[in-house]
């Protein structure tokens, strides 16, 4: 499976200081979210990606 920043295609500025990016992980499997201002793992679980990874359904209105 690709990862978030394979899928999202940020840009080499975001990617190259993401520690996500830089130790082969996924965003919410480190301490620091760099794409997340607030950094609150909350959010993540909004994340088409995140979404994706656990079999989460969204629920169309």
């Amino acid at each position: 499976m690709k990862r978030c920043y394979d899928v999202r295609g940020c840009p080499a500025s975001h990617y190259l200081r993401c520690q996500a990016y830089s130790s082969g992980k996924d965003c919410w499997e480190v301490l620091d979210i760099p794409c997340c201002k607030r950094n609150d793992k909350e959010r993540c679980k909004e994340c088409d990606i995140y979404q994706k990874v656990f079999g989460i359904v969204k629920k169309e209105i």
